[in-house]
């Protein structure tokens, strides 16, 4: 899995994730963890599995935390099962709202690239 430094407060639509000095996740979240603080790591779900650990992944039956953040990998940490991550320096945007879409949007305006495509969603 992959990380990035976030700062976004109080969206619900990024999975925030708390990480241990081995590079591995203690806990997925859509709250804002560690609470108040600038140094939020956000997750990109870019997750490889061996087909021997997807096969018992799917045979893990849902957990309690994973049911109420709405979070699927939390059933392999409630599970006891670890996952490594890298923390990566990325601007990448999820775009999961509307106020996303809207962001995002206004900011492709600036993008050099906007002038040479713009057209080709001016369709739709």
């Amino acid at each position: 899995m992959l990380a990035t430094l976030f700062c976004k407060k109080d969206s619900r639509s990024d999975v925030k994730v708390v990480i241990n000095s081995d590079h591995e996740i203690i806990c997925f979240s859509r709250a804002d963890i560690p609470f108040n603080t600038n140094n939020m790591h956000k997750a990109y779900h870019v997750v490889s599995f061996t087909k021997k650990m997807l096969a018992n992944f799917c045979a893990l039956s849902q957990t309690p935390i994973e049911i109420i953040e709405s979070i699927e990998y939390m059933r392999l940490i409630e599970s006891g099962i670890k996952i490594g991550i890298k923390v990566v320096d990325s601007k990448a945007i999820s775009v999961d709202t509307e106020e996303d879409l809207i962001s995002v949007s206004n900011m492709m305006e600036y993008d050099d690239l906007y002038h040479s495509y713009k057209n080709d969603f001016s369709h739709k």
